[in-house]
């Protein structure tokens, strides 16, 4: 699997980083953004929606850059948000305590075949660095929100 770096999006630089602490992670985390409408399946269309959510987190949020660490599209792509290494910021209060990966599409939607593939070859990245296995869990499972969730079913 390739991950497409920072750059490939046209990422801004962090206004802070905070090391991921692998030792305290307990989950992976699967998250869908905030909006209804699907992304077209193309580079330069899941790039543009990955720099708005950005500028949502900086901007609007006063978060130190875009909260999760990997964003897969339905295509099965991954890309690179805070990486493996730096402290993912999506669950309110479990700072240093979850790995997350935003579906790029649509509130609601069901991942397609390769990115479900993709998220949980992320995920397994994710346990080998933590070195166990972390639960799964929909960010709704975590926090009051209908981002993510239910449906254990889409782990299958």
């Amino acid at each position: 699997m390739i991950i497409k770096p920072r750059s490939a999006w046209g990422a801004r630089p962090a206004k802070s980083v905070t090391a991921m602490p692998w030792a305290r992670v307990r989950y992976n985390v699967l998250h869908w953004p905030g909006h209804r409408s699907p992304i077209a399946l193309t580079d330069q269309a899941v790039a543009a929606a990955i720099r708005s959510w950005q500028a949502y987190h900086q901007n609007t949020q006063g978060w130190s850059d875009l909260a999760y660490n990997h964003i897969v599209d339905q295509r099965g792509v991954a890309w690179e948000g805070r990486g493996f290494r730096r402290q993912d910021g999506s669950v309110k209060d479990m700072g240093g305590q979850v790995y997350s990966v935003l579906l790029a599409d649509g509130t609601g939607a069901e991942p397609t075949p390769e990115a479900k593939r993709t998220i949980l070859a992320l995920f397994a990245m994710a346990d080998g660095l933590a070195g166990r296995t972390l639960a799964k869990r929909f960010h709704g499972q975590l926090a009051s929100t209908d981002c993510a969730g239910p449906g254990p079913n889409r782990w299958a």
